[in-house]
């Protein structure tokens, strides 16, 4: 109201530049921005250009759920590619995956099929990055077996039913896209769209990464958490107590694997960042879920121990043998 009063009462230049000079102020407020990287509600968006806000959702996770500080640079390719056009040559890229024994359709669906879409238009532009933080407790043994292709957290039974994203890597490279589920599918996996997930639904992409971790205890302190269970009708009949102890569930999974993903988990999910961003016409803003869900709640400390660095490493070996050198030249 104050706006319309003003520039009812002055003419000229000088009422445009004054009523212009209001605007930011109201979209300001007018936009709601969620998180500690700004996402705003109606457009959809996090604050700033795409390469900034790469710069804040790819803070380092630390763990119990602290973030690292903002990034200055990204690596190669990501600090060059980041809101530019990108699209690939489709029959070049089904004979490149078909030498890496891939489907053209296991890369969260096929290669040219349209992104989800927000239900008020705007299709998937960023590329979530999680890990699964399989909980191990005490058991640091079992680390040791943590790329065999048959440990059971690398198994496709374990994940094929999952609702959690759209597609899991394993630690061994399988790709697995739980319910079949692809990129095309609107999907949330964060507490940031569910501030509002009418709208959110559709713009974020959720890949987890099989990723294992172990208990951070306290000298003297139980690893796991004691309750107090009923003990069943006729149980133990000479003993005088009417409740046993029972081993619970660890305390916490704070203590991430390293090195945090493989080689060939980089590479897979590189590749899948390359066919997203194919597919979407532009390079994806890629994100870690604890940064998304930064000041939203209680937020997950995923994805723990992922080096920036391989995965642009990846990133450019892939546009290397696709010809594309460009992106990734010094």
């Amino acid at each position: 109201m104050k706006t319309e009063t003003f520039a009812r009462r002055t003419v000229g230049g000088a009422a445009l530049l004054a009523i212009i000079s209001l605007m930011p102020l109201q979209s300001a407020i007018a936009a709601k921005l969620v998180g500690g990287c700004g996402f705003d509600l109606k457009s959809l968006t996090f604050r700033g250009s795409d390469l900034q806000q790469a710069k804040c959702l790819l803070r380092p996770t630390l763990p119990a759920g602290h973030l690292g500080a903002q990034l200055v640079t990204l690596p190669v390719p990501l600090e060059r590619v980041l809101g530019t056009t990108f699209r690939l040559d489709p029959l070049a890229f089904r004979a490149y995956l078909k030498s890496l024994q891939l489907g053209p359709d296991t890369l969260g669906g096929d290669i040219d099929t349209p992104l989800s879409r927000s239900a008020v238009g705007p299709s998937a532009k960023y590329f979530v990055i999680h890990d699964v933080s399989w909980n191990l407790c005490e058991d640091k043994d079992a680390l040791l077996r943590s790329s065999q292709p048959d440990a059971e957290w690398n198994l496709i039974s374990e994940w094929e039913n999952n609702g959690e994203a759209h597609l899991y890597v394993t630690r061994d490279g399988k790709l697995i896209a739980p319910q079949g589920r692809t990129f095309a599918i609107p999907w949330t996996a964060t507490k940031l769209e569910k501030e509002d997930k009418s709208r959110t639904r559709g713009r974020f992409l959720h890949i987890e990464n099989v990723q294992l971790r172990t208990v951070a205890v306290e000298a003297g302190k139980p690893t796991r958490v004691v309750r107090e269970k009923e003990k069943e009708k006729g149980e133990d009949k000479d003993k005088d107590k009417d409740k046993e102890k029972e081993k619970g569930d660890c305390i916490n999974d704070r203590i991430a694997e390293k090195p945090g993903f493989t080689q060939v988990q980089y590479e897979r999910l590189a590749l899948v960042y390359i066919a997203a961003s194919h597919r979407a016409g532009q390079w994806l803003v890629p994100a870690y879920h604890l940064a998304v869900d930064d000041r939203v709640g209680d937020a997950h400390d995923d994805p723990q121990n992922f080096d920036l660095n391989d995965f642009g490493s990846k990133i450019c070996g892939h546009l290397a043998a696709l010809g594309r050198n460009e992106e990734c030249a010094p």
